[in-house]
């Protein structure tokens, strides 16, 4: 146990597998920071593995650049969770590691991320706009039950599996950058629920003088709704 948050070594590196709520409530005001690493008779073990904060009160948490996942359920329930910042070392977000965080509104994704895994973030209702890395791996019902406002879409990403949006979690808005109508890679079926009805209420905006091409689509032009946008504004 170190600062009341408790790390077991695992595979020559240590997991955060827990924590002491009393005190971490008490004396650090809800707010915990996770050490990079640990030095154990002389040798040191790097944190790359986070969870354990399941039905937590913690409010805020820092993770350091060693880590590399956010293990399943780890942060399930943790209703007062408001502030995380993904380290640029994270790889994967594991099953349902968010799954109820309902006091979370902004999440920043971290360019180097491979994969979302499903309910990742279900069930956080105040998370409205999503930005995701390039390159990143998104499987089905990651965003359960959140009502998005716009979730925007790099050149390149993948479809690990399910559907990405259905009736429980349909954006208003999203935003693709690819200028040539690249269809996403893996399971394409898996990006929107056609019986939800999603490709005739959500608006999919295009990259200014890619409009025609994203309508003649055969995959994007499903949608009722494509308008074209100035990419440069996403960076204001």
């Amino acid at each position: 146990m170190l600062n009341y948050v408790e790390y077991h070594i695992n595979a020559g590196h240590l997991e955060v597998v827990g924590r002491d709520d009393v005190e971490i409530k008490a004396s650090l005001n809800g707010k915990v920071i996770i050490v990079p690493a640990v030095k154990i008779e002389g040798t040191e073990y790097l944190v790359r593995k986070v969870g354990g904060f399941y039905s937590s009160e913690i409010e805020e948490i820092q993770l350091p650049n060693t880590v590399t996942e956010i293990t399943s359920s780890g942060f399930d329930g943790a209703e007062l969770l408001h502030t995380i910042i993904m380290p640029k070392s994270l790889r994967c977000i594991h099953w349902n590691a968010f799954g109820g965080c309902s006091s979370l509104e902004s999440v920043e994704l971290n360019e180097g991320l491979e994969e979302i895994q499903s309910d990742a973030f279900s069930n956080c209702s105040r998370i409205k706009t999503m930005n995701i890395p390039d390159n990143v791996c998104i499987y089905g019902g990651c965003f359960k039950n959140v009502k998005l406002s716009e979730i925007i879409f790099p050149e390149t990403f993948k479809i690990g599996g399910g559907y990405i949006f259905a009736e429980d979690s349909t954006p208003i808005r999203i935003f693709l950058k690819s200028t040539d109508a690249k269809e996403p890679e893996g399971y394409k079926e898996g990006l929107f629920d056609e019986d939800s009805g999603v490709t005739n209420f959500t608006t999919l905006y295009v990259p200014k003088g890619s409009l025609n091409l994203y309508k003649k689509s055969p995959y994007w032009g499903k949608f009722k709704y494509i308008k074209e946008y100035n990419p440069e504004s996403l960076s204001q």
